[in-house]
């Protein structure tokens, strides 16, 4: 249907409305005006007609005296005997006495002592009135034409003021169609905005009628929806935030398998491929097939899960149906390498503890069986497997101390107290207790220099940290002692081989040796229990190693800092 605008209907209704209310009344005004015209004749002929009689009493019946005075009153007088014959000229006013209707009716009247009024069918007045000075009967008939003239004025007047009145009703149906309609053109305006996503566009009702209750509901609407939107964009730019910064990748794709979204870590797993918005979803892997995993999802509407290796690293894809939105898929990639590693640390961790054990223990079991069994009665062998078992224990207890000191250190099911403890004398009761040889030792520490620290933890820290440079570095060691403006400074630097740089990660690592350069002494403990330590103390610990010699870096806060 088109569309007509309330600016021209309403205008033509109104115009309408008033056309034929004016032509009704009017109407009804000529029917009653007429109805009055009429008896407003027959009063003015019932007058006439008794003066009309007084004057010919007065002056006469002769047909001159008759005639002058039809003449002065507008009628056409007649006198009839009681039989209806004319005592007077037959013809007055221009009227003859045959065309008057209803002669002998008046006749019968007057002689029945009533007077007689009447009107005719062409809208004359017949009037009959008893002339006892002519034993005869007046006959009066006055024509319509003076009542059809004064009606003809009236009917003359009904058109013109229907035509005004008409116009009267479209020029205020118009002015109302423009009030109307530019108060609706500012509801549908603000109306389009809101479809369109524009909630700023305010709309303050003038009038209290239905028009602005209904622009107060569009206004209480608008700022309802942008409070809504206000909230949904809070919540999508939060949940957008919250997937950006995840460290698995989320990749959305709808029904066309096109991407919705995608969170910078997706497209960092998926290196030389890019997962763009209204792309297809891309294959960057050779070994999965994505498409495949859309496909399971949609089909069994549960969570599929795939592990793959790629370049080195482990991933594990998980692909599921979105709430509310089955159309969607989302999949989430979690890179496992570090937790696989971790895991595959722990494994090795109870088999090489195991092998670690099982050795100065067989060697103490063995010793001890050699004994009972004849090495007693040689005191020369009794004392070498007596020495024997003696370091075997000691390497044991030494052992059993590192891993007791490394799962304090991690477990944290003590808590640890923190006090004040000096890095120049804890440096001094380590150098005290190790066996150097011929290794040279600088140290260089401030006597001031106190970190926040277990005084134990912070012992076994220093005492890895110097038994491992003596292990495994060159011919000399140095040991500093320093603040940096972030906390306390312990290095350790040797002169030894070094580390390769592909095995500097994993030399923190339990019961790793790096090439095999570690001796039997060893258990692989030293710089993993070092790194837990400083962990628990709230430190840090830094390695470097360039083509010979490693250097040890540990930071710590300083009791000041702590205060």
């Amino acid at each position: 249907m088109p569309f007509i605008s309330i600016r021209w209907w309403l205008p033509l209704a109104f115009a309408l409305i008033a056309v034929g209310t004016a032509a009704g009344v009017g109407l009804v005004l000529d029917q009653r005006a007429q109805d009055a015209f009429e008896a407003r004749t027959h009063q003015l002929a019932v007058g006439d007609a008794v003066d009309a009689g007084n004057q010919i009493r007065q002056y006469g019946g002769s047909p001159t005296t008759i005639n002058a005075v039809a003449a002065r009153q507008n009628l056409a007088l007649f006198v009839v005997d009681p039989h209806g014959n004319p005592l007077s000229s037959t013809t007055s006013s221009g009227v003859s006495l045959s065309a008057v209707p209803g002669v002998a009716a008046a006749v019968r009247a007057v002689e029945q002592l009533r007077r007689y009024v009447r009107g005719t069918p062409n809208g004359g007045t017949v009037v009959g009135l008893r002339m006892p000075t002519m034993d005869g009967v007046l006959i009066a008939f006055r024509p319509r034409s003076t009542a059809e003239a004064e009606a003809a004025v009236v009917r003359h007047e009904v058109i013109p003021s229907a035509l005004i009145a008409g116009l009267a009703g479209a020029l205020v149906g118009a002015l109302v169609a423009t009030l109307v309609t530019r108060r609706v053109r500012r509801i549908s305006e603000t109306a389009e905005a809101i479809s369109q996503g524009n909630f700023h566009k305010s709309l303050a009702p003038r009038f209290p009628d239905e028009i602005g209750t209904l622009g107060t509901a569009v206004d209480e609407m608008r700022t309802q929806l942008d409070a809504s939107f206000r909230a949904l964009a809070f919540e999508r730019d939060r949940l957008r935030t919250i997937l950006e910064r995840l460290h698995d990748g989320v990749v959305a794709v709808d029904l066309d398998n096109r991407v919705e979204f995608a969170n910078p870590t997706a497209q960092q797993f998926a290196a030389d491929f890019q997962f763009q918005p209204g792309d297809e979803i891309v294959e960057p892997w050779p070994d999965i097939d994505l498409r495949e995993v859309i496909s399971e999802v949609r089909a069994s509407e549960a969570p599929v899960e795939r592990r793959y290796r790629h370049g080195g690293r482990t991933f594990d894809l998980v692909g599921l149906a979105a709430v509310h939105r089955q159309d969607t898929v989302i999949l989430v990639l979690t890179d496992v390498s570090e937790r696989e590693r971790r895991e595959r640390a722990e494994r090795e961790f109870v088999q090489n503890a195991a092998h670690e054990l099982r050795t100065p223990t067989a060697a103490i079991i063995s010793s001890i069986e050699s004994i009972n069994n004849g090495g007693r009665q040689d005191a020369e062998v009794l004392d070498r497997f007596l020495g024997h078992i003696d370091r075997e224990a000691a390497r044991l207890a030494r052992l059993s101390a590192a891993m007791l000191t490394l799962a304090r250190a991690q477990s944290n099911t003590e808590p640890i107290t923190l006090g004040p403890v000096s890095v120049n004398a804890t440096l001094q009761e380590v150098i005290d207790g190790l066996d150097l040889n011929d290794l040279r030792l600088r140290v260089s520490c401030a006597d001031d220099l106190w970190v926040a620290a277990d005084p134990d933890l912070a012992y076994h820290l220093v005492h890895n940290l110097l038994s491992n440079a003596a292990k495994h570095g060159g011919s000399s060691i140095r040991v500093e002692g320093r603040t940096n403006g972030k906390g306390a400074v312990i290095t350790v630097r040797d002169d030894g081989p070094g580390v390769p740089a592909d095995q500097q990660d994993r030399i923190f690592d339990r019961f790793y040796r790096a090439d095999g350069r570690r001796d039997s002494s060893g258990f692989g403990l030293g710089l993993a229990i070092v790194r837990e330590v400083a962990t628990a103390l709230g430190g840090e610990v830094r390695v470097s190693s360039g083509g010979s010699g490693t250097s040890v870096e540990v930071v710590l806060q300083t009791w000041l800092e702590r205060q």
